[in-house]
Formats: C-alpha cells, structure tokens, sequence
C-alpha cells in the first residue's frame, strides 16, 4: 500500500461521522470486562475478542464505524443476545447465533477483485532472458535455504474476508465447525467485516486497489512460517530447476542438496500417526504445520495464536498427497511411501458407504461431492478442530499423488483401489461438464485459474 494512499484513506476513516453503534458499541459490554475469566461466559471468546478485535491499532480504526441497520434497537437487541448466547450457553444452537449476524453481511455484498490489466511495459521475453529469470528465482530459493535452514512461507490476515462468503454460508459454518474456538473466531471475525464493509473509507483503509494478476500480502500482518505443504512445492520447483538445463553443476549439487532437506521436513518432521478411517491400525500422514520450533513462527505470533485458540492443527490430505508426490519425483525411500495411501484416502471419500468424515462446512455445495476426498484428518486424539470441507483442487493433488504411486501401491490390479481413483477422476469430470470448476464458489481453498 502506497503512503500517499494510506493516509487518505486513514483522514477519510477519522472525519467520518459515525452512522449508528460500532463494534465495541456492541461488544464492549458483553466481551469487554477486565478478566478474561470472569465467571459465566467463555473464557476464550472474551480473549479472542480482546486480543484480536480490541487491539488498540484496530480500536483507532473501528471506534467510528458505525452501523446504521443498529439504530433499530430491536436488531440490536437481537445481536447482542446472540453474542451472549455464544458467550454463556454450553451446547449453544450456532444457526441461531448466526441468523442476526448473517442478515447484516447479506445486507452489504461484495464484488470479486477486479484489477486493471497489467501494462505491458517491454516486448515478450526471449528464451535466454526466461532462462535468466529461471535462474534468479531458483537461485533466490537457494540462497534463503542455505542463510536461514529453510524456506519461509507467508500468510496474511484478511479482515474483509471473502466475496463468495454470504450469510449462508456463516450459518453452515458455524454449524459445520468442531472446536469451539474456530466458531467463536468465525463468528466474531465476521461481526468485523460487516462494520469495515459498511463503511466505505474503512473498507478502503483495508482493502487498497491493486493491478495485476495476484493481490500483493498487506505487510503489516504478515505472518513468516514454514510448512510442509510449501516445502513440496519448493522441492518440486528445484526439481524442475535441475531439469530445466539452466542450471549450472554448482546450482545442481544445492538444488538437490536442498531437496533433500526440504522433504527430510515433510516426511520425517511432519510426520503424524493417524487412525484408519474404518478402525483399528493406524497410518503415516503429513501435517501441515508442525508445532515450534520446527514450523518457524516467531515467539510473538506463536503466542498469539494460543491465546487465540488456534494451537491445534490436524494432518490434512492434500499436504499429504503433496508430500508424497514430491517424494516420489524425488526418487525417495521411505517406508512412509509404500503405505497404500489410497486405501486410507478411500476412508476420507464421499459415497464410500457410511463416511462419518462428510463435508460438514459445505460452503461449496452447488458441487456434486460425490467421488471427491475431504480435507482434514482426524488426529490420534479424535480431534477434527475444522469439521470437513472439501476443494477439487485438493482432489487433484490426491489424484496425482496416487498417479505417481500407481505401481507401488498396486492400484491397477486392485479393483477396490481403482475404484477409488475412478471416483476420482468421476468427480473432476462432473465438475468440467457442469462449468461448476470455473465458478470460485466451488472453490474452499484454490482459484480456478489454478484448477484449470
């Protein structure tokens, strides 16, 4: 974000004249008390909101957004007996929770992104300065490798949230969600996005126009991590490096130097036990983010997050798959890969029988789920923090995986096995007949430009 432009949109937020309550109008007295463990309330969701929402920077921006549709004291009234009923029931009924909170977010849609073209400032590169380029990216890779022991990931906080996320869909996810600290942040994170989309310069101050073909990470909230999930896809983007034939013998030996590294991380520091879905042993998986110090997240983030209530992370399958299938491209040994993964993957598929593992946050439901493979991994513990969702992309990443794996784990000769992988490839076809891949509702996680 441009200075220049920060401090318009940051002039236009102060001069504003407040249009009705604002969030800590709302919130302050039911959320706002001075212990985080006052008796008779969830302690987590006061903490959340003192934390994450009372923050003396955000509290600058939002102490004059107000919200007119809360001049009604009947609406009013209705929210707030939801956040109390969020705050102190034991079992509470979530759709209701969400039922007041969604009408507002229904009441001020968003519009996809839609940045300007790139200008075109210079004629179509030659093969040379491609290779050049190539090479300067990989050689970048490299260099963090060898200064820091690992290749940093980031991740951004995105308060506006997400155009295809209407009030529906708060109430399957509230519903759908199993650990109550996830409920309480998707509740109250969304309680903020209605009061920055209401108020045009707030939503400005958040959400700078970009041009191009990827919104740049706002910098301020950056988060720097490591995660087995991009670590595959750094090793296959040196494996592609190695291949490519612009790499000199040096560039070589540390790209594969590298590779080694980055799945060593993977399938030995990520590693995980989970139960087989149908019971009894258990099996070899990946998870994405593994606990410090191993995952790299500083000190101060790492504490944020467990005072959040965001320290529990299950395995996944597609960091999984993705594991496996640069593992195998790398020509890897390890025990790990000769596991059938497919016959675990078959526990996780929808239409096999009775899969207790459905989608339950069907954000994406205009799709036919029928064939494709959800998204988390119950940990030893019986722990599914997320409920489940599904994404085709993910179900791409399994699909290349199990491809890759095809002869080791016997899939051919197996008609159980092939059918698996034929429920697969039935589920991507659907998706392709149906024009439903480039519809970004399908999507959880991926943009359809990356499905294509």
């Amino acid at each position: 974000m441009k200075f220049a432009y920060a401090l318009r949109a940051a002039c236009g937020v102060l001069s504003d004249a407040r249009q009705g309550p604002t969030l800590y109008d709302v919130c302050d007295p039911l959320l706002g008390g001075n212990s985080v463990l006052a008796e008779g309330g969830n302690a987590h969701l006061r903490r959340f909101y003192r934390t994450a929402l009372g923050n003396p920077a955000l509290r600058i921006v939002l102490a004059r957004a107000g919200l007119s549709q809360l001049r009604d004291a009947q609406r009013l009234h209705h929210l707030q007996n939801a956040l109390r009923a969020a705050r102190d029931e034991a079992a509470p009924d979530w759709a209701d929770i969400a039922r007041p909170l969604a009408a507002l977010i229904d009441e001020h849609p968003q519009r996809h992104p839609r940045p300007g073209p790139a200008k075109l400032v210079a004629p179509c590169p030659t093969p040379a300065q491609i290779d050049r380029i190539i090479r300067a990216c990989a050689n970048h890779l490299l260099a963090r490798q060898r200064r820091s022991g690992f290749i940093p990931a980031y991740a951004a906080f995105n308060l506006v949230g997400d155009a295809d996320f209407h009030g529906r869909d708060l109430i399957t996810a509230l519903q759908g969600l199993d650990a109550r600290n996830y409920r309480n942040a998707t509740l109250l994170f969304n309680l903020a996005r209605v009061f920055i989309l209401a108020n045009p310069n707030v939503t400005a101050l958040f959400n700078p126009p970009w041009q191009g073909i990827a919104e740049p990470l706002w910098e301020p909230v950056q988060i720097r991590h490591r995660s087995a999930y991009y670590d595959a896809f750094y090793a296959e983007a040196l494996m592609d490096f190695i291949a490519s034939g612009a790499a000199t013998p040096r560039d070589i030996a540390d790209a594969r130097n590298a590779v080694g590294q980055l799945i060593d991380f993977c399938l030995r520091v990520s590693r995980e036990e989970a139960p087989l879905p149908d019971g009894g042993s258990t099996c070899t998986v990946v998870t994405a983010i593994t606990p410090p110090p191993h995952s790299r997240i500083s000190r101060f983030f790492w504490r944020i997050k467990q005072d959040l209530g965001f320290d529990i992370y299950v395995p996944d399958c597609d960091t999984t798959a993705c594991a496996l299938s640069a593992a195998a491209q790398a020509g890897v040994c390890d025990p790990m890969l000769d596991q059938p993964l497919i016959d675990f993957y078959a526990g996780y598929q929808v239409g096999r029988g009775g899969n207790r593992h459905a989608p339950t946050v069907a954000i994406n439901d205009t799709i036919d789920y029928d064939g494709g493979i959800v998204t988390w991994i119950e940990n030893l513990a019986g722990e599914r923090p997320f409920g489940n969702d599904l994404d085709p992309t993910l179900n791409l990443d399994v699909l290349e995986a199990s491809l890759r794996n095809l002869d080791r784990w016997q899939i051919v000769d197996n008609s159980r096995r092939l059918d698996v992988l034929r429920g697969i490839v039935g589920f991507q076809r659907r998706l392709v007949q149906s024009g439903q891949f480039a519809n970004p509702r399908a999507h959880i996680y991926y943009l359809p430009e990356l499905y294509c």
